[in-house]
């Protein structure tokens, strides 16, 4: 176990992006804050978006609780990514041009 733990904090090659792992449901964790804050989306979908990423990184061993992260993961996001795809609402920036009838 210590040649992969010294190789593991060394950095030396690929072995830093294992930091990803940490950092990865840290930010997702940062934005599901932002999100909560700002309203964006129902309170139900940003709480089963925090339960959900705390298992999703749980060891080895017990799989389906993984299975399970990751189902209600989809469960929470999902219903976002629809209304995003289907609504037409430009874009922070873009000018539209005033229709008179």
């Amino acid at each position: 176990m210590m040649p992969g733990l010294v190789a593991t904090f060394s950095f030396k090659g690929w072995m830093a992006l294992v930091w990803g792992m940490v950092l990865g449901p840290l930010g997702v964790l940062l934005r599901t804050v932002g999100l909560w804050r700002t309203g964006a989306l129902p309170r139900w979908q940003v709480g089963l978006l925090a339960v959900s990423l705390l298992f999703v990184s749980f060891p080895d061993g017990a799989e389906i609780i993984n299975l399970l992260a990751a189902f209600a993961l989809a469960v929470a996001l999902v219903p976002h990514g629809l209304s995003l795809i289907t609504t037409s609402r430009p874009h922070r920036g873009h000018v539209v041009a005033a229709r008179v009838v």
